[in-house]
């Protein structure tokens, strides 16, 4: 793996990953709405997390890392994939028909915050000043977001409740994550986290709706060959190289830009108006993010 840069100049390399991740991660938000626009957020659901497990476990064997997990760490895995996968994806996958894109995922992407919340219950670690301003800055983008007219948002205040109730449980997954000094390989963890994730998701598939192949267009098929090829695969892959070539605080540049992305790309390809309340949840949410991600990890330096 290669080493945090710790010189004045950034590698190419992990540039050009964090370039790819933000794009591809902020453009799925409409992908996704095509897809499900023509396929039951289930049966989505299921296609996904089974061809992206599939991929996950050739690249683990592709990059030479082993699969292997210790009887020890089955229960904590078990538990973090299904808050952090299952729980997550499935409140993403149902919400995202109620509301445009761009207001998903900046809502998604509100997870640091509801992470801190988590972190300080369970580590009893009081958050920082710019921690707290940043939880407190959040807290009113997500107001203004989900405030007034919710034909602004989707058809049901169901929408923003299921994403928020989705980023809180990434948040959580990803508390739990941190929580646990894991023996294996970054990869081989995520790639058990997709499988186990996966398990529920397609159970409760056959049961509610069974199994079928959906009568989708070309265009709904196409979207989904991008959520899983470029977003799930890839990003995974791409996020972890990040992690490992870059400090942490410009690792989370991506994570700040995503949402910007996300509204920028609901817009061209689906043609949806974020309205003013959009645009001033984006500008204190992304400042918010900057509060909670970059200024802590600023002063570490």
């Amino acid at each position: 793996m290669t080493p945090p840069s710790t010189g004045p100049s950034l590698p190419r390399q992990g540039l050009l990953l964090l370039v790819a991740l933000t794009f591809f991660w902020g453009v799925n938000w409409p992908a996704m709405k095509i897809s499900l626009a023509e396929m039951t957020p289930w049966t989505y659901r299921s296609l996904t997390g089974v061809t992206g497990a599939v991929g996950l476990v050739l690249l683990t064997l592709a990059m030479g890392q082993r699969l292997w997990v210790p009887r020890r760490e089955w229960p904590k895995l078990t538990a973090m994939a299904l808050v952090n996968f299952t729980g997550f994806q499935v409140c993403v996958a149902f919400a995202i028909g109620m509301m445009t894109s761009g207001s998903a995922a900046v809502l998604t992407f509100t997870m640091p915050l509801w992470a801190t919340l988590v972190g300080w219950m369970v580590t009893k670690e009081r958050p920082s000043t710019s921690r707290f301003a940043g939880l407190g800055l959040g807290m009113v983008g997500i107001a203004v977001l989900v405030s007034g007219n919710f034909d602004a948002l989707g058809h049901s205040p169901a929408g923003p409740a299921l994403i928020i109730l989705g980023a809180m449980m990434w948040g959580a997954g990803t508390v739990m994550l941190k929580q646990v000094r894991w023996s294996i390989p970054v990869l081989t963890l995520t790639t058990w986290m997709v499988i186990v994730g996966t398990v529920p998701i397609v159970i409760l598939t056959g049961l509610i709706e069974g199994y079928h192949i959906p009568d989708a267009s070309a265009k709904a098929w196409l979207a989904l060959t991008f959520t899983v090829i470029g977003p799930f695969i890839f990003c995974y892959y791409a996020w972890i190289k990040i992690v490992n070539i870059f400090p942490p605080g410009i690792a989370a540049i991506s994570t700040l830009l995503i949402p910007v992305v996300g509204v920028m790309s609901g817009a061209l390809v689906l043609g949806e108006e974020p309205g003013w309340r959009g645009y001033v949840a984006l500008f204190l949410i992304t400042g918010a993010l900057v509060l909670v991600l970059l200024v802590p990890a600023r002063k570490r330096v």
